[in-house]
This record gives C-alpha cells, sequence and structure tokens, in this order.
C-alpha cells in the first residue's frame, strides 16, 4: 500500500510539475513577403512553389484584355496562343482602362506583384500574378522609365 500510495503520489507530482512548465512555443516560420524578389517568367513557370505568396518583378510581354490578361514569354508566345509560356495578370476592368495603363498593352514590360501558383485564369495560364503594384514599359523604344512608373493603390480588404 506504502509504495502504491507513493507511486501515485510521484505520478502526481510529475503531472503537475509538467502542466506548470513553460517551455518554447512551437512557433512557424512565417515567410517574408515584403522583399521584392527579381525573378525571370521561365523560373515562375518551372519552380512556381518556391515563389508562391511572394511579391514578385518579372518582365515579358504584356496584354491586357477581356478574359486575355497575361504576362507572357515572348510577345509569339502571346500571338500563337502559348497561355503556358504566360501567367494571368488579375487587374480589375477599372484599371484596365486606365490610360496610363493602357499605354503599356502589347508592349513588353517591368511587372510587380503578388505570385500565386495556381492555374491561372480558367486553368490556361501558368500562375497568377495579383497586387500589381508597378508597371513599367521595358525595351528599346520605352521612354524614361521615370515617366513611366505606375503605382497602384494598395488592394482593398475583401469581406
Amino acid at each position: 500500500m506504502k509504495n502504491s500510495c507513493l507511486t501515485l503520489l510521484t505520478i502526481i507530482c510529475i503531472a503537475v510539475v509538467a502542466c506548470n512548465h513553460k517551455g518554447k512555443k512551437l512557433v512557424t516560420p512565417i515567410v517574408d513577403t515584403s522583399e521584392i524578389h527579381e525573378v525571370s517568367l521561365l523560373n515562375l513557370i518551372v519552380a512556381p512553389e518556391k515563389y508562391r505568396g511572394h511579391k514578385v518583378r518579372t518582365f515579358g510581354y504584356l496584354n491586357l484584355e477581356f478574359e486575355g490578361n497575361g504576362i507572357y514569354l515572348h510577345k509569339e508566345d502571346y500571338e500563337n496562343g502559348l497561355f503556358k509560356n504566360a501567367l494571368w495578370v488579375e487587374m480589375s476592368p477599372d484599371s484596365i482602362r486606365r490610360p496610363e495603363i493602357r499605354q503599356h498593352i502589347k508592349s513588353y514590360v517591368m511587372l510587380e506583384g503578388t505570385f500565386e501558383e495556381d492555374e491561372g485564369h480558367m486553368d490556361l495560364f501558368s500562375g497568377t500574378i495579383k497586387n500589381i503594384s508597378r508597371i513599367i514599359k521595358w525595351g528599346n523604344d520605352a521612354p524614361t522609365p521615370k515617366k513611366e512608373i505606375i503605382k497602384f493603390p494598395p488592394p482593398r480588404p475583401t469581406k
């Protein structure tokens, strides 16, 4: 009887100590997405898991039209409907109608936004760039970039 009481008392003491122990909490690492990663469209298409949720800066041929907002590896990819060589560009119709954005349609651009690893619009594209923060016309015929920078307001929270 004495041994069983001692064993029970030991178990209770261990349980009390274990309950009161304040050890380190396990913390899930958070990806710092505030840094912009300059990455090629090819890398976003080939290894999308590396950039999921990250802010990215990439270069490509931009087309904005109803059901066809995309940034393509090459102009020829757009002209030949090679959607898997492109990322869907998520922009509101109101944004696309703005003259300072319309002048970038069907030209090479530098684009900044948040990358999402998905199948793009209607599963046609190889991913999505959303929350666009900047577009600059790129290439030999592009005006001085300082005049072409388009700043977007931060996205509105969704309900």
